[in-house]
């Protein structure tokens, strides 16, 4: 297994009613300051850990969020927890990130070897995927663990996106995404048996309908070190047809948003040099069998 530092995410101290690590994300709502086109949209992808030591202490979660995210996720929370005695602070000063994984795909659990006390170290499971990996809070500037070597975040990135799975800002550009097109229905960032919430109205008739013509692909380029832009049109190479649009990348491995059915085709992408860069594109082994 691998373990990796996260730096790119950042932890808040939110005291609040919640009972298990989740993955969760917040839709944007109609104002008169947000345009109604994106009613429905991703605003945020985040966990939540309850950290709660005792049935008799407060309720206390850490919520883990993309950097790029935390001013303003402070500024949404403050303002809708209205006159409810809820501490909210930022606490990325002391606590990090950390994600264990197994390049085989299952994720092997070993014994920490820390000077401090375990308290400090609150390990989950990642809620998305189970066997994804392990997801690891703590206020340790480094871990020692058993049959563990020390991974890059590029690790980590690259492991994400051979699974297929999404994560923060660059991944789920705020405003601009669809939960069911972003696989959130099939990472348990859903629930549908759920009463309402801002965007339900979209998301449920779109579940209901049946009807999701595109989602986020896992995607291997032929060409590792080209530079593409992001919302880059791919088609395909037969006849050129436009089947999505490039979304993020490390390495040769990455996502897109894709029309599932090309998703067994031939195709191809420009770079930032014009050069055509080969694509392939599959659909994870862990999405349920009635995906298409």
């Amino acid at each position: 297994s691998k373990v990796g530092s996260d730096s790119k995410t950042k932890v808040l101290n939110l005291k609040c009613v919640q009972v298990r690590p989740l993955f969760i994300f917040i839709i944007l709502e109609a104002a008169v300051v947000r345009s109604p086109v994106i009613v429905g949209r991703v605003l945020y992808d985040l966990f939540v850990y309850n950290i709660t030591k005792a049935e008799t202490d407060p309720m206390t979660c850490l919520i883990d969020v993309d950097d790029s995210a935390v001013n303003d996720l402070l500024k949404i929370f403050k303002k809708y927890k209205l006159r409810k005695k809820i501490d909210i602070s930022n606490v990325s000063d002391r606590y990090k990130i950390w994600t264990e994984f197994d390049i085989g795909g299952q994720v092997a659990l070993g014994k920490y070897n820390t000077s401090a006390a375990s308290a400090n170290i609150f390990q989950f499971h990642d809620p998305r995927v189970p066997v994804f990996a392990n997801r690891i809070v703590t206020d340790q500037d480094h871990l020692d663990k058993t049959h563990a070597v020390q991974a890059t975040e590029e690790d980590y990135r690259i492991h994400r996106y051979k699974w297929g799975i999404p994560e923060g800002t660059k991944d789920l550009p705020s405003g601009k995404c669809l939960p069911l097109e972003s696989n959130l229905d099939y990472m348990n960032g859903v629930d549908f048996q759920k009463g309402c919430y801002i965007g339900q109205e979209l998301t449920a008739r779109t579940f209901h309908t049946g009807v999701i013509r595109k989602r986020l692909l896992p995607i291997e380029l032929d060409s590792p070190s080209a530079t593409i832009e992001p919302e880059t049109v791919i088609t395909t190479q037969e006849k050129g047809k436009n089947a999505g649009k490039f979304r993020s990348s490390e390495g040769s491995n990455g996502l897109c948003l894709l029309r599932l059915q090309h998703a067994s085709d031939n195709l191809e992408v420009l770079s930032q040099d014009g050069q055509k860069i080969p694509v392939k594109a599959h659909l994870p082994k862990w999405w349920p069998n009635t995906s298409l």
